[in-house]
């Protein structure tokens, strides 16, 4: 037992600092666009600082402080003539400072934007060389299962539909945040949304009423902090073929009809099956006497009819009848290489690039678009990008990911701090093409005032967003957990 513990304490702690040393090593790149732009033009550092806090480690060379903060989360440029006080700190030395054009400025202002996005390019380039993982089912607009008295339900779509359109939009995929269904659904304005799917080699416009959903007026008060509100939903999830099964529990319904792991499902009750999920909700909602499979085994096809029933013990999961097996996983390595679902993928460093910014678009259209139930509430900080790369260095293609990863989050770091506000880079830009116009700048105390009051609501904004990120990072790990009673619902064991 302690010898276990030592050894998950130590892969975590392995982990985190590869985390550390990714998520720093972007925002150190791009305050080194600034230092070396400020240096080109000639304007005064004062200070070059990794990491936030109280210095533990500091030498000046060149009038130039270094430094190494205690606080592991990026670092900053000390450029006083950019009137950075109310974000980097307060000018130490009392000199008069030389005045500086407001080309130089922008110049300065630009490099970390600029730095940042040649970071994502030098990324795309490595992901293109060394490919992504991707599920193949990500790829795919078909819809594997549509949940019971959902929106998608009554409208009357029904698995197996490929989906071409929503409300007129092609879709490409199934999630993801540029020309998916889910992205599609979720950012609508319109709570009537109109699928054009293919059924039976038929086109068909399908009508689908789904209103943005509210919390509960049953959830407390307490309760609702930092609980974010829900996406619309219509109920369809998508295709996970081929259906192979996985774990069969020892004197199960499912081992006592003869289901052998690796049996691939292909019909159920007759009807061609596009997700494990669908067995689940079959045996669930219809509570069968009988359930009969069309498999594939060493390639012939066999009918083998399962006759649920209920598990002794089920501890706190509901007394319904069950199967007693489980879904062989994506990624496992008894699955048939031929059926994996994670594919290595290679696109061009500019589609790469592109992706990302299509979905920088999409997200900020979004959010500044009322009625698309998509708003600054759903937008994550820093603590949910740490926790997105700690999950991926856990991936056994990790290392894909994170490279992959990294170009979008890069590419998010330039465009977001382009933006026309004060304390962000695209606000030193704004001011100084002000000054450049009306050939006067700002007065100093009206800057002041603009930049303090920007830090102190940029800074309250993502202590905001932050504590959703931690909510839901405890919940996620709350439920990951509980996974090794994944197999309970279908009434089999780990």
């Amino acid at each position: 037992m302690v010898v276990s513990f030592l050894v998950s304490t130590l892969q975590f702690l392995g982990v985190f600092f590869l985390v550390l040393v990714v998520f720093n090593l972007m925002i150190v790149v791009h305050e080194l666009g600034h230092f070396l732009a400020a240096r080109w033009r000639g304007l005064r550092v004062d200070k070059f600082q990794i990491w936030f806090g109280k210095c533990i480690w500091k030498k000046t060379i060149n009038g130039v402080q270094y430094g190494l903060g205690t606080i592991p989360a990026g670092g900053f440029v000390l450029l006083p003539q950019m009137a950075m006080e109310a974000v980097e700190g307060k000018i130490e030395s009392e000199e008069p400072l030389p005045p500086v054009s407001p080309m130089d400025k922008i110049i300065v202002a630009f490099a970390g934007p600029l730095f940042s996005f040649l970071l994502a390019i030098f990324f795309a380039v490595v992901v293109w060389i060394v490919k992504y993982p991707e599920s193949r089912a990500s790829n795919s607009t078909t819809i594997g299962f549509v949940e019971a008295d959902s929106p998608a339900e009554r409208a009357g779509l029904q698995p197996g539909d490929v989906v071409r359109t929503v409300n007129g939009r092609q879709v490409t995929t199934f999630g993801g945040m540029s020309e998916s269904i889910q992205w599609e659904v979720m950012s609508s304005k319109d709570n009537l949304l109109r699928f054009e799917v293919v059924r039976d080699g038929k086109t068909l416009v399908i009508p689908v009423e789904a209103p943005v959903p509210k919390i509960p007026d049953s959830v407390k008060w307490h309760q609702r902090l930092f609980l974010r509100p829900p996406f619309r939903q219509v109920g369809v999830g998508p295709e996970s073929t081929p259906v192979l099964v996985g774990k069969v529990m020892e004197n199960s319904p499912a081992a006592e009809a003869g289901l052998k792991e690796g049996d691939q499902i292909l019909r159920l009750e007759g009807k061609p099956i596009y997700h494990f999920y669908a067995i689940l909700q079959h045996v669930s909602r219809v509570k069968p006497e009988t359930v009969n499979f069309q498999l594939l085994r060493d390639g012939k096809q066999i009918e083998i009819a399962v006759h649920p029933r209920v598990p002794e013990d089920l501890g706190d999961f509901p007394k319904e009848p069950r199967i007693g097996m489980g879904e062989m996983q994506e990624g496992d390595p008894r699955r048939p290489l031929q059926f994996r679902d994670n594919q290595l993928k290679r696109d061009t460093p500019m589609a790469l690039i592109v992706k990302p910014l299509k979905t920088m678009y999409n997200t900020l259209t979004a959010v500044t678009t009322p009625g698309t139930g998509v708003n600054a509430m759903h937008l994550s900080g820093a603590p949910m990008i740490v926790y997105i790369y700690y999950k991926l260095f856990k991936n056994p293609d990790g290392w894909r990911l994170v490279l992959w990863f990294s170009v979008f989050l890069n590419v998010n770091l330039a465009i977001m701090n382009l933006l026309p506000i004060p304390v962000l880079d695209g606000g030193h830009i704004t001011m100084s093409i002000y000054e450049m116009v009306v050939r006067r700048p700002i007065p100093a105390e009206i800057m002041k005032v603009l930049y303090s009051g920007c830090a102190l609501l940029l800074f309250g904004f993502m202590i905001f967003i932050a504590g959703f990120d931690f909510r839901d990072i405890f919940s996620d790990v709350s439920t990951q957990q509980k996974k090794p009673f994944r197999f309970l619902e279908t009434g089999a064991t780990p």
